[in-house]
């Protein structure tokens, strides 16, 4: 599964879950899907971004640290080492970003192809 921030259509970020498809033996694999680059985002522990949205469609996989998306409703989701997110919310009122704990936030961006 996979934790997805996405705009609704009355313009709000929403965050549910969404499943990876995976197939094959002896491992299991996904589809292959388009990506156009990747790069590494760090955070300091108590980094805070205020409200924005992703600017593009991206799979972000953590690698260490803790850090909290918080969308308008209240809602939070956790962005934690061994999930996969998916961010496409890429309009309304976005969502904001805090780096939690003490142990700064790393994480691989990898973007869609448009």
């Amino acid at each position: 599964m996979a934790t997805r921030l996405y705009t609704g259509t009355d313009g709000q970020s929403h965050i549910d879950q969404v499943p990876i498809m995976l197939h094959g033996t002896p491992a299991e694999e996904s589809a292959a899907l388009k990506m156009t680059d990747a790069y590494l985002v760090r955070g300091a522990p108590g980094m805070f971004e205020s409200w924005h949205n992703a600017d593009r469609k991206r799979y972000i996989v953590v690698i260490s640290g803790e850090a909290e998306v918080t969308i308008a409703s209240g809602e939070m989701a956790r962005i934690v080492p061994g999930k996969i997110y998916l961010a496409e919310d890429l309009t309304g009122n976005g969502h904001t970003f805090r780096v939690v704990g003490n142990q700064e936030w790393v994480a691989l961006f990898v973007n869609f192809a448009q």
